[in-house]
């Protein structure tokens, strides 16, 4: 019962008990009116006094309820604070955690209920919510993206930041810091790379950033940088984050797309080529250059990288240039190249063979 009907009613329950007495006293026992009236207004007394302790009683029970509420909100309030801090702080996957643990370097018994470091939990009023808090802090949070609105203002809040960049686009998380470990914080940092060249520009001569971001920021100025912006980048002193497969790919792309590199042994000794690299970027290019051009190509690699001599000795048999063949092997000591020696040996002995079936 709402304490406002209570109060109501109580009071229509006094007129009642307080004219029914005076009524009674008048016409029943024939009383003075004065009489009456006193009569009936002692009678209502243990009466009101009755109403009003149920009516304190109530106004407690109320109060009591208004305060459990309000501890209970506030207990929600915190649980989604908690939740809040943790989707800040995502990691990239349960395994990660686990990578992540070490065992405990201490010799003491530990309880085997309580783990090594246990986090500390916010005191809460409510034993339910408190347990639920316990309970959450032992699983990793996983954003659903596409769920309706919670209700909590700063966690839908959040979750449509996070659509956003699964989305593509580059959002400022200045006002809403990410954890360096959470993937959408790397994802914003992809995004704005890749939002234009000038940015990939910025990030790749950024030594500060992760290997795999500026290698991101190099493939966007590769694919859309004009050849003066990616000249100056391959001319930088910033390519120490290239790998062996990112210098052949930009090598297959300056050629194919025409662009005249100064040294492209420089690169490659950059990202310590080794033979089989250089063998299998002479392979990847023969189609895209003319055999004049792969040639002069190699021949230019080999003089500059003695890595790459053996990719010059495959070009020179492949296109059966066999005699500058002969005269670069007498440069290698016997015990070399031994596959290209035995497969010159069967060619002159007129049983050839593939050249790919050769160890070279």
């Amino acid at each position: 019962m709402k304490f406002t009907y209570y109060a109501l009613f109580s009071i229509i329950f006094l007129l009642v008990v307080f004219v029914g007495a005076a009524t009674l006293g008048i016409q029943r026992y024939d009383l003075a009116t004065d009489t009456a009236l006193k009569v009936a207004f002692w009678t209502s007394v243990p009466v009101g006094v009755f109403v009003v302790c149920a009516g304190l009683m109530l106004f407690y029970k109320k109060l009591r309820e208004i305060m459990a509420a309000k501890r209970l909100e506030k207990d929600f309030t915190i649980l989604a604070d908690e939740i809040y801090t943790k989707a800040l702080s995502l990691s990239p996957s349960p395994l990660a955690l686990l990578e992540s643990s070490t065992p405990p370097q201490s010799n003491q018994p530990q309880n085997p209920h309580q783990s090594a470091e246990s986090p500390k939990h916010a005191r809460f009023s409510h034993k339910g919510v408190a347990e639920i808090s316990k309970i959450l802090a032992r699983f990793a949070l996983t954003p659903k993206l596409d769920s309706p609105d919670s209700g909590c203002g700063k966690i839908d809040k959040l979750l449509a930041l996070y659509d956003s960049i699964a989305h593509g686009q580059a959002e400022d998380l200045r006002k809403q810091p990410l954890s360096k470990d959470n993937p959408f914080a790397l994802q914003n940092q992809k995004n704005h790379i890749q939002a234009s060249v000038k940015n990939a520009l910025e990030a790749f001569c950024d030594k500060s950033l992760a290997p795999e971001l500026r290698q991101l920021a190099f493939s966007v100025i590769m694919h859309n940088a004009k050849e003066k912006e990616l000249l100056k980048a391959l001319q930088s002193e910033c390519c120490d984050c290239l790998d062996v497969e990112s210098v052949a790919r930009v090598l297959e792309h300056c050629i194919s797309a025409r662009i005249m590199l100064g040294s492209p042994a420089r690169l490659c000794k950059a990202v310590h080529f080794s033979p089989n690299d250089y063998l299998a970027l002479a392979k990847s290019l023969q189609n895209l250059l003319s055999p004049d051009e792969w040639l002069a190509y190699f021949e230019k690699l080999a003089s500059d990288d003695e890595n790459a001599q053996s990719a010059y000795l495959f070009v020179l048999i492949e296109l059966e240039m066999i005699e500058q063949a002969q005269q670069e092997l007498k440069s290698f000591r016997p015990d070399e190249m031994l596959g290209i020696r035995a497969y010159l040996e069967l060619k002159r002995l007129g049983k050839p063979y593939p050249l790919h079936a050769f160890s070279i």
